[in-house]
């Protein structure tokens, strides 16, 4: 697990649209670190998502902090592909083909038993987005169980959470849902994209953005879990 030194290092100005720094939520102690888990959020979801001309310059303006992040993670960062080459890649990998969809970017599909599109999953993430009130981005027409969205609603929560003048109970709820999009939703789904796009990318940039995605998780959960303790034996 990376330090909390390297995350308050990253992301001060990074030039993400409607995230502004909060205080306050159970895996943050600051409101540095706090900006900086939206931001990555936010990013990654960017990078899950189509990348039309509006995606595709808001990806170009992040890449000083990509690089950052990869290195944080002591790897490279993938060259960012030209746009017209991205979308084909996108494409091939997400969206379909002759023989379906190679990696299934909804979460519906990797977590309902039956395998559906749309499922139980997706509605929980609809009622998610509905009971909070979380604004998402207007121009993504994918079901709300797509892995950017997924990614993006992350973000969202850690704003919401980061207001102190909530009820407990309401953070409490968004603590709960956030560890089980975070857990049970975008875990599973990465772990399945990584152990099958090896042999469908033809570049390296979905590869490695797929394998940087499950560290971050990863330090996210253990993060969380150790600082949720921290504060409970406090109470204690």
């Amino acid at each position: 697990m990376k330090s909390n030194i390297a995350y308050r290092e990253l992301l001060d100005s990074a030039p993400f649209a409607n995230t502004q720094p909060k205080t306050g939520y159970c895996i943050n102690t600051d409101a540095e670190k706090t900006n900086s888990f939206q931001n990555l959020f936010m990013l990654l979801s960017l990078i899950f998502s189509y990348p039309d001309d509006q995606i595709y310059q808001e990806i170009l303006s992040t890449q000083y902090t990509t690089r950052e992040l990869f290195q944080i993670y002591n790897r490279s960062a993938p060259d960012l592909l030209r746009q017209e080459e991205l979308q084909a890649e996108y494409i091939s990998l997400f969206v379909n083909n002759y023989t379906g969809i190679p990696l299934i970017p909804y979460a519906s599909w990797h977590l309902d038993p039956d395998g559906r599109i749309t499922g139980n999953t997706l509605d929980r993430i609809q009622n998610i987005i509905l009971e909070q009130g979380y604004q998402i981005k207007d121009s993504n027409s994918e079901p709300e169980d797509h892995i950017s969205i997924v990614l993006e609603l992350c973000s969202r929560i850690l704003q919401f959470t980061a207001f102190s003048e909530f009820a407990p109970e309401k953070k409490t709820k968004a603590n709960q849902d956030f560890s089980w999009l975070v857990e049970t939703c975008l875990g599973p789904m990465l772990q399945d994209m990584q152990e099958k796009i090896a042999n469908l990318a033809c570049s390296d940039f979905y590869p490695l953005f797929i394998l940087l995605s499950r560290d971050f998780i990863s330090d996210v959960q253990a993060l969380s879990d150790l600082t949720c303790t921290e504060k409970n034996i406090a109470g204690n």
